[in-house]
């Protein structure tokens, strides 16, 4: 028999069926809290993967209402208020949960990035890797390098240096750097080329030892040659047209001509978009003239730029050929091509004798790459430096003549800077088939394009999933999606007869896979068609939309249905924009919403398009109109877009704008090993990516449908 010895025994044990009760109705309180939490946050999740990033805050918000330390919810909160273009409001989310100890890397990396996290500044390259012929992609002496819109890559070079047999060579190397495509039928053409330029989908390429420029066609997308050749440039013209070429080199573009370093000539060639000569110029100062110039340089804020070799220097001049001065160095040896560095600001040189020369024209500061250290410490000096280019990204491309490679370097800040993957949205609607839409930023917050499924690895609940496929969105590469937003105010009414010659530059060329939704505004908002794929229906819709009331100067309409058509576009696939045609006599005034309109756009991968008739808003406000281009460019800037003023010879390259929109996403397609029967159950997701030596990674889920 138990025998009691204290009082307070007796009294714990009178207590315990009234402790065990009380727990458990706290118990039931707190399931029942955590259920209503959890039923709440899968609906939110279900409108987050259908881009109702809004209405899916509202529910992770009612989630949290029950349970404030569902850190899922909080987390999946701070995305949809991220992807609603809400980026301050997220990073409050998200910081609650790491201050309340939650342990999540992507997303204290997310808040760094988001408040301007500034890596280690360095100027330094460090070597990555070395490009060599290899079946499929053969090249021996190469000459020239460049980018294309797309961030792929040209590479040049001479396969024989014999004349009597000519083997000039054309290859592409896509984003990462990696061989893309041996361009045969253009090759076949070559002799010796030595430079090319690219401009309006054309791409121009010159001959030193055929005495021509050859132009070639490229489908918009760059991706595929759209026709044969086009014929080169006669040689052979009457002599008053001075067109007769001796040895073209360099090439470039400024201001929409083509210039052209006419070596055996002396001289620099001006011809137009279509070939035709325009002018000429070789003299410096009093009657200097050039000596076989080489490579050439082109930027609207710095003019022309001339790799002279045989005078150790550089030569400038405006675009009207004004000699402007000679850029020297003690290092400039044998300059051959020049080239722009992706922001415009530095020259980056190749000197057959010293290697790469770096000239800062901001502080008019010099570096040099001579030599360079590899992964297994053997010190490499470049031979016959011939080309240099810095891509999108920032790395640096060297072609070198005599070793017969290419070098690509890292800047030495990557290493100390990790990507941003992104994870987008997941859809399982498909299931046991997951895609996973994702894109990534570099260090400067640039989107990387052309990432293909072998940079990435997912887990599923910590299991690796293979077969990962990164090539769906390829199959949307050639079709539009656009939403067409027409200025109705009163001040547009005296450019109603030029809308449909402004028109015409984008929907002439509409393709059977292109659709147009029309939309218009004035005090408030309204969609005037459907989605419409026919030319015939859209200059139909339009005329009618040319008999609407003009009378009111009123806006309000304006930020919601710009608001709306990023929104309609969020599901469509392939390139999609806004076109946004104004009066420009009135820019919205409310400089937060504006603010947080371009986020929702450019975060969603939405650009806008903005074409002005550039209206004055009264005789004498000149620099109210200048501040309200400005306001217009900016807008159109942030979010990826462009400005155009809405005249003929501004409007010409906007069909190709539209076609060339990058696309930033990237869908990764598994098949899932869960059973389908864990009906509603939350899989955890790993993303993994690893690009040109820098990694990150980034962590979301689904629910099994």
């Amino acid at each position: 028999m138990l025998k009691v010895k204290s009082k307070k025994t007796w009294i714990l044990l009178a207590l315990l069926p009234l402790l065990a009760f009380a727990y458990g109705i706290y118990y039931s309180k707190v399931s029942r809290s955590q259920s209503k939490a959890e039923e709440l946050f899968y609906k939110g999740h279900l409108l987050y993967n259908t881009y109702k990033y809004r209405a899916a805050a509202d529910f992770f918000t009612q989630s949290l209402s029950y349970n404030p330390e569902f850190f899922l919810a909080r987390r999946m909160l701070g995305y949809a208020l991220y992807f609603a273009g809400l980026p301050e409001e997220a990073a409050n989310e998200w910081q609650i949960i790491l201050d309340n100890g939650g342990y999540d890397p992507p997303l204290k990396f997310h808040l760094q990035k988001m408040r301007s996290f500034i890596v280690p500044r360095s100027e330094k390259y460090v070597y990555r890797e070395s490009l060599r012929s290899k079946t499929g992609y053969r090249f021996s002496w190469p000459v020239f390098l460049t980018e294309l819109p797309n961030h792929h890559l040209i590479l040049l070079s001479l396969n024989s240096t014999d004349p009597e047999k000519p083997d000039g060579n054309l290859i592409e190397l896509d984003a990462n750097g990696n061989f893309f495509r041996n361009l045969r039928r253009i090759s076949g053409r070559l002799h010796s080329p030595m430079g090319a330029a690219f401009n309006n989908n054309t791409l121009w390429i010159s001959d030193y030892a055929e005495d021509k420029i050859h132009r070639f066609a490229y489908h918009h997308d760059l991706l595929k040659i759209l026709t044969d050749p086009l014929p080169p440039i006669p040689s052979d013209v009457p002599k008053n047209q001075k067109i007769k070429f001796r040895g073209p080199v360099g090439l470039c573009f400024l201001q929409g001509y083509l210039y052209v370093a006419d070596s055996g000539n002396n001289r620099i060639v001006k011809l137009d978009k279509d070939g035709t000569f325009i002018s000429e110029f070789s003299h410096t100062v009093e009657e200097e003239t050039l000596h076989e110039p080489f490579g050439l340089a082109c930027s609207e804020n710095y003019g022309i730029f001339v790799s002279l070799p045989y005078e150790s220097r550089l030569a400038r001049f405006d675009e009207y050929g004004n000699f402007l001065g000679y850029v020297e160095n003690d290092h400039l040896s044998k300059p051959r091509h020049i080239q722009f560095s992706a922001n415009q600001s530095k020259l980056l040189i190749a000197d057959e004798e010293n290697g790469i020369l770096f000239y800062d024209l901001n502080h008019n500061q010099w570096r040099m790459l001579q030599e360079f250290e590899t992964s297994d410490g053997k010190v490499i000096s470049f031979l016959r430096a011939y080309s240099a280019v810095e891509d999108f990204f920032g790395n640096l491309y060297v072609a070198d003549y005599a070793a017969h490679t290419i070098y690509r370097f890292t800047p030495e800040r990557y290493l100390y800077a990790n990507l941003e993957p992104w994870i987008e949205r997941i859809d399982a609607s498909n299931f046991p088939t997951v895609a996973v839409w994702a894109s990534v930023k570099d260090y400067k917050g640039n989107y990387l394009t052309d990432l293909s499924g072998d940079y990435f690895r997912i887990q599923e609940n910590d299991a690796e999933v293979g077969r990962l496929s990164g090539s769906y969105l390829k199959q949307f590469e050639n079709q539009s999606s656009w939403i067409l937003l027409l200025d109705r105010t009163k001040s547009m009414q005296e450019f109603l007869s030029s809308l449909e010659w402004t028109l015409d530059f984008i929907i002439t060329d509409i393709r059977i896979k292109d659709k147009i939704k029309l939309m218009s505004y004035t005090n408030e908002f309204r969609e005037d068609t459907q989605w419409i794929r026919s030319r015939l229906k859209l200059q139909q819709a339009l005329k009618a939309h040319l008999d609407s009331d003009y009378q009111s100067n009123q806006t309000d309409g304006l930020l919601p249905a710009l608001q709306a058509a990023v929104s309609k576009l969020l599901p469509q696939q392939g390139k999609r924009a806004i076109i946004w045609i104004t009066a420009g006599a009135t820019f919205p005034e409310n400089t937060i919403r504006v603010t947080q309109l371009a986020r929702y756009a450019r975060v969603n991968h939405i650009p806008i398009f903005i074409i002005s008739y550039e209206k004055q808003v009264a005789a004498d406000s000149e620099q109210n109109q200048s501040d309200m281009k400005e306001k217009f460019k900016a807008l159109a800037k942030s979010t990826g877009g462009k400005y155009y003023p809405a005249f003929r010879e501004h409007l010409t390259k906007i069909l190709s704008d539209l076609r060339s929109v990058p696309e930033e996403r990237i869908v990764l397609l598994y098949k899932s090993v869960a059973d389908p029967n864990w009906k509603k159950q939350y899989m955890e997701i790993r993303l993994d990516v690893k690009f040109r030596g820098s990694q990150g990674y980034e962590t979301g889920g689904y629910f099994i449908p």
